[in-house]
C-alpha cells in the first residue's frame, strides 16, 4: 500500500481558512475592546474623551399663568436680554388701569384738600388777627379806664358825681381785665396760635401741610400698588438670560405653566472651552498650560490643538458619558481645555483628547 504526501504548498493553501478565522477573531476583539472603551486608552498616556462645555440655562415664569405668545423657535440663537416668552396679562394690565383711576381721584383728593385747608388756616389766621386787635384794644381800653377810675373815685369821695357812673365805670373795667387775663392765660399755654409773635408764611405752610398729609400719604401708597402692578407686568415677558441657542420649547402658547416650571432651555458655552475626563492613570501626568491635541469623533476629521485651562482638585466619579462602559462606575480627573483661536465647534460636541 502507498502513501502519498502532499506537497508543503498544498497544506499551506488548505490552512488559509483556519488562518482567516483566527485573525478575523482578533480583530473582531480589537474592534469590540475600541467600540466598548469608545477610543479611550488605558494606563498613563493615549486619549480621553472630551466634549464642549454646555451651560444649560432654563426661562421660567416666576408666577402661575397662562403662557401667551413664544417668541422664538427650536435652534434659534438668541442674545443676552433678548424675549423669549409672553405670558397672559390682561387680568394685571385691567389691574393697572384701576390702579391707575384710583391714583388720579387720591391726587385729585390732596388738590381739593389742599385748597380746603388754605382757605381753612386762612380764616384761622384772620380769627387769630382779630383775637389780637381786640386783645391791644381791651389793653389800651382797660389802661384808660383804670385811670379814669382814679378820677372818678376821687370825684366820688367829693360827691361831685353819682355812685351809679362810678359803678359803671368800675363793672366796664373788671370786664377788660378778665378779657386781659384770659389773652395771657392763652399766650401762656400757647392756645390758638396766640402764643406766637405773628403768624408767617412758614406757619401756615405747615399747618396745611399737617391737614393734607393723610391724603398725600394715601397718594403715595397708592403709588407703590401701582409700581408694583407695573413691575408684575414687566415680569410677563421672559427673557434671555445669557447669549445661546434655544435648546427646548416645553411649552406652548394657551398652556398654563406654574411658578418656576420651565418654557424655554437654553445652551451657551465659553467659546472653545471643552471638558474632558482623565482616567487614573494620566491623571497624574498633566498640569496647567499643558498642550493638547484633540481630534473629533468623524473619520478622518482635522486634529484641533489647544492647551489644558483649568484641573480639577481631586479624582471622582466619572460621569457615564466618559465611561469605558456607561453602566459601569469608573473614576478619573476632569480638566477644562482652551482650544486655540478658530476652534468651531458645538456644545456637547465629543472630541478625542491626547496629551501632548
Amino acid at each position: 500500500m502507498f502513501v502519498t504526501s502532499s506537497p508543503p504548498w498544498l497544506d499551506s493553501v488548505r490552512s488559509l481558512p483556519r488562518r482567516g478565522l483566527y485573525v478575523l477573531g482578533v480583530a473582531a476583539a480589537a474592534l469590540g475592546f475600541v467600540a466598548l472603551t469608545r477610543g479611550k486608552a488605558v494606563g498613563t498616556s493615549g486619549s480621553a474623551l472630551a466634549y464642549v462645555e454646555a451651560i444649560h440655562h432654563s426661562v421660567s415664569p416666576i408666577a402661575l399663568g397662562r403662557i401667551d405668545t413664544l417668541l422664538v423657535r427650536l435652534g434659534q440663537k438668541v442674545s443676552n436680554g433678548e424675549a423669549l416668552v409672553v405670558m397672559d396679562g390682561r387680568e394685571l394690565v385691567a389691574e393697572r388701569e384701576k390702579a391707575t383711576a384710583q391714583l388720579a381721584q387720591l391726587e385729585a383728593a390732596v388738590v381739593a384738600a389742599t385748597e380746603d385747608e388754605e382757605l381753612q388756616v386762612t380764616r384761622s389766621e384772620l380769627r387769630l388777627l382779630i383775637a389780637r386787635a381786640d386783645e391791644h384794644g381791651n389793653r389800651a381800653e382797660l389802661a384808660e379806664i383804670t385811670q379814669r377810675m382814679h378820677r372818678l373815685d376821687a370825684l366820688l369821695e367829693q360827691q361831685m358825681i353819682p355812685a351809679t357812673q362810678a359803678e359803671a365805670a368800675r363793672e366796664r373795667q373788671r370786664q377788660l381785665a378778665a378779657r386781659v387775663e384770659m389773652f395771657d392765660e392763652a399766650k401762656a399755654r400757647g392756645q390758638a396760635g396766640l402764643g406766637h409773635v405773628g403768624p408767617t408764611d412758614g406757619d401756615h405752610g405747615r399747618a396745611v401741610s399737617v391737614h393734607v398729609e393723610p391724603a398725600r400719604r394715601a397718594v403715595l401708597v397708592q403709588k407703590a400698588v401701582l409700581h408694583q402692578l407695573e413691575l408684575q407686568i414687566e415680569q410677563l415677558t421672559l427673557y434671555a438670560p445669557v447669549e445661546g441657542v434655544v435648546t427646548t420649547l416645553a411649552h406652548r402658547p394657551g398652556e398654563v405653566v406654574s411658578a418656576g416650571t420651565e418654557i424655554v432651555s437654553i445652551v451657551s458655552n465659553r467659546p472653545g472651552v471643552l471638558i474632558a475626563e482623565l482616567q487614573e492613570g494620566m491623571a497624574a501626568h498633566v498640569e496647567v498650560g499643558q498642550g493638547v491635541t484633540v481630534r473629533p469623533k468623524e473619520l478622518f476629521a482635522r486634529a484641533l490643538h489647544g492647551r489644558v485651562l483649568e484641573l480639577a482638585p481631586e479624582v471622582d466619579e466619572v460621569i457615564p458619558r466618559a465611561r469605558p462602559s456607561p453602566g459601569i462606575p469608573a473614576w478619573g480627573r476632569r480638566i477644562t481645555l482652551q482650544l486655540d483661536a478658530g476652534s468651531e465647534v458645538l456644545p456637547g460636541q465629543a472630541f478625542n483628547v491626547a496629551l501632548d
